[in-house]
């Protein structure tokens, strides 16, 4: 009996402190003007043309900061950072980044973001940023972006009832198995 106490406060224990990890509800969109080169990108002051979306209890507001970041660094770079009328940031770094495309006047960048708010547990989202020039890339009043963010779909988890099920059947045949031997 007094096992299964311990046990038990455990498990209490163990659920209480796991963190919380900030979750969205929808997905997060933005474009502006920016210049790009075979190594970098650059989003021209900072700050972008238009934001669509929500986080649960955060409202990206206007203006949202991409910051300049280098191809071969990219990993770790605070990439978009906002901040609320409560003072609240909210802040993406970028966790993998795949090769980019690029072209004389296309560039296709993707990855995934760790997002956190107030620096508390991140959660990951897949983005997407695409540039095109309408001309030379190096004309920033000609070269515009896409950038989109998409939650991460965790993969499935057994429901409780099932993992107790199956233990239950592994421990009977475990019985089972140990009677037959005896025997």
């Amino acid at each position: 009996m007094k096992n299964l106490f311990t046990l038990g406060s455990l498990a209490l224990l163990l659920a209480a402190s796991a963190p919380s990890a900030f979750a969205d509800t929808g997905t997060f969109q933005a474009s502006g003007s920016n210049t790009f080169t075979d190594t970098s990108i650059s989003f021209d002051g900072g700050a972008i043309g238009s934001v669509s979306g929500q986080f649960d209890g955060f409202i990206l507001p206007n203006p949202v900061f991409f910051n300049d970041f280098s191809f071969s660094n990219a990993i770790g770079t605070n990439f978009v950072t906002a901040q609320n009328a409560s003072s609240d940031n909210l802040t993406f770094t970028i966790a993998t980044f795949n090769t980019p495309l690029d072209t004389a006047t296309f560039l296709g960048l993707s990855g995934t973001v760790d997002v956190s708010e107030n620096g508390g547990p991140a959660t990951i989202y897949d983005f997407s940023l695409s540039s095109s020039s309408s001309g030379s890339r190096s004309n920033s009043s000609e070269t515009t972006y896409s950038f989109n963010v998409t939650p991460v779909v965790p993969p499935a988890v057994p429901e409780p009832s099932s993992l107790a099920l199956l233990g239950t059947g592994i421990l009977g045949g475990v019985g089972l198995l140990r009677r037959r031997i005896k025997a």
